[in-house]
């Protein structure tokens, strides 16, 4: 934020030489849109509220870059016909990635920051990864907005349970215990809560 801040600072005095006369529209257009890109886009290009972007969070892949999320999906064992939940998904663009694989999937998306998770950057998700399908698409999505102690999902409902690189993020709150517990009531009598986290 800091950054951007003085981006934007730099650019409004640098509009002023421009107006003055001090330096060329060529030079001003040019600084402006490295500028731009440094407001848009994180080191890691992940975040983004750049208006080409379909959603906020995630990454928006091409048709080509698909298969390399199959290992993923193989190792989270999702099958068609299921229903599955992922907590702290943010956008839910795995997921949105994993509908490109997979048919009748019930995905629940599920995270606390409503600036990453609502209906807009949702249906942004699906209907990007929808369009790189080779047949219509036939997973439904829900979301879910959770607290810091509570995922707020449904109960007994779900074949998996999944928590990709956000359990961390509830463990250093505090909430390991609580959440283990909610997570334990919203699963099917055989279903399974899967922990992937690298932290």
């Amino acid at each position: 934020m800091k950054n951007c801040n003085t981006a934007l600072r730099i650019l409004a005095i640098t509009s002023i030489f421009f107006s003055q006369g001090c330096i060329t529209e060529k030079k001003l257009l040019e600084l402006k849109k490295n500028w731009e890109k440094e407001i848009y886009e994180d080191s890691t290009g992940i975040v983004s509220t750049h208006p080409s972007r379909p959603f906020k969070y995630g990454y928006a892949l091409k048709r080509e870059e698909l298969n390399d999320f199959n290992e993923l999906l193989s190792k989270y064992d999702i099958k068609n016909g299921e229903t599955v939940a992922s907590v702290g998904a943010a956008s839910g663009w795995i997921e949105g990635i994993f509908s490109t694989m997979t048919d009748s999937v019930e995905y629940y998306i599920q995270d606390i920051d409503t600036s990453y998770l609502n209906e807009f950057q949702l249906n942004n998700v699906v209907k990007h990864y929808s369009s790189l399908r080779n047949s219509p698409q036939t997973n439904k999505f829900y979301f879910t907005i959770g607290e810091e102690h509570l995922t707020n999902l449904p109960e007994n409902r779900f074949d998996k349970i999944i928590l990709n690189n956000s359990f961390h993020e509830i463990r250093k709150k505090g909430f390991a215990h609580k959440i283990l517990k909610d997570l334990k009531s919203k699963l099917k009598p055989n279903g399974r809560i899967i922990i992937d986290d690298e932290t």
